[in-house]
């Protein structure tokens, strides 16, 4: 807005809840699962990400130190965007390697073209740590050369670490997962058109 002197301004919401990655610590598996709903948090940060593309914007720095929860666990709200751009093809260059590398996609860890479904990747290693509590490819450490294992391998099944987790939940996980962004899932409308009414966790 607009002061009457005419100053502009921005209006924030103050979100005084820790961050979703304080629960998705490495060295505590078992951390995540102070969550108490996971599948209301996930749908919550598809639909904010999904917001930002239909806006023709590119997050591009999805992961769990990124989104914020409320004080109980039960909202969560996507911040920072340092390194959004506009969803323009002009704006993605093979130089420029940014990003989180616990959740980076491997098109722009490769410096390979890539386009908005770098968020999708990103999310899909943000979601499968949110029910989990571990990395899909087994990561401990945030580090460039450890995201350079993204695409010489599948990331393990979610399943092995909870077999009875939902499996249409699993199975969108994964297909965010995907290494190849053709094989991905293509858009947040789509994910949210096939995990939306899921309601239960496990099965």
């Amino acid at each position: 807005g607009q002061t009457t002197e005419g100053q502009e301004y921005l209006l924030l919401e103050l979100m005084a809840g820790p961050t979703l990655e304080r629960f998705l610590n490495l060295d505590e598996p078992g951390k995540c699962q102070q969550i108490p709903n996971r599948i209301s948090i996930m749908l919550q940060m598809a639909r904010a990400i999904h917001a930002v593309h239909e806006r023709k914007f590119v997050h591009r720095d999805i992961c769990p130190g990124n989104f914020i929860l409320s004080k109980d666990l039960k909202t969560c709200k996507l911040f920072d965007f340092g390194l959004s751009i506009p969803d323009d093809a002009r704006y993605f260059t093979t130089a420029n390697r940014s990003g989180t590398p616990l959740s980076i996609a491997p098109e722009i860890t490769r410096r390979r073209p890539a386009d908005r479904r770098v968020d999708i990747f990103s999310f899909g290693v943000t979601t499968y740590m949110l029910f989990s509590g571990v990395h899909p490819w087994g990561v401990l450490e945030s580090s460039s050369r450890e995201a350079l294992s993204y695409d010489t391998r599948a990331a393990t099944n979610i399943r092995e670490h909870i077999p009875n987790l939902n499996p249409r939940l699993a199975a969108a996980i994964h297909k965010c997962l995907e290494i190849d962004p053709e094989k991905r899932m293509p858009s947040f409308k789509n994910f949210l058109a096939q995990s939306g009414d899921i309601k239960n966790e496990l099965v």
